[in-house]
């Protein structure tokens, strides 16, 4: 059973009131979404009250939030039930490959290396939309639009602006 939403609160409250005492600055990420398809082929919210508590508690401290959950969900609908399997370990390993799993394994929450890719280009993105300082050190950052989003017809690429976005991105949104 999940958490509750007054339990995810007072756990991230506590989380960010302890990062700020150590003079750190607290970053607070929604989960990512879940490769779980319903019946008539929409994307399944698993996460409960998770999301909207910790948007919650961002907004009472003030503090960034990564919005994961939305972004991944995207990630997933623009691939479609059958594309999304490449995001995960879907089939990734064949029956027998693991002697402890004799079946294929058909994991649909942990990412594959494309799914990873995927994600960690979504969490820079948001990064750089949150104007947070950590973004100044990503060393894929352009100062010309990328070839992929000059063929994906991005809008910065159509505008001329500098491509904040990593090839994943646009490739994926094809």
């Amino acid at each position: 059973m999940p958490p509750s939403a007054g339990l995810i609160r007072r756990i991230f409250g506590r989380f960010v009131r302890e990062v700020r005492a150590s003079g750190a600055t607290p970053v607070l990420a929604t989960p990512v979404a879940r490769r779980k398809w319903s019946g008539a082929g929409e994307l399944s919210h698993t996460h409960g009250d998770y999301p909207q508590a910790l948007r919650a508690v961002a907004s009472v401290e003030g503090v960034p939030v990564l919005e994961l959950n939305r972004l991944t969900a995207e990630l997933e609908r623009g691939h479609g039930i059958e594309g999304s399997k490449r995001l995960h370990l879907h089939l990734h390993y064949a029956a027998g490959f693991y002697a402890r799993w004799p079946e294929a394994v058909r994991n649909d929450t942990h990412f594959s290396e494309d799914g990873a890719s995927g994600v960690a280009a979504h969490a820079v993105q948001e990064w750089m939309r949150l104007g947070l300082p950590l973004a100044d050190w990503v060393p894929w950052r352009r100062r010309r639009p990328c070839r992929a989003a000059q063929l994906s017809g991005c809008p910065r690429a159509v505008s001329g602006r500098p491509c904040r976005h990593g090839r994943k991105i646009h490739a994926d949104k094809r």
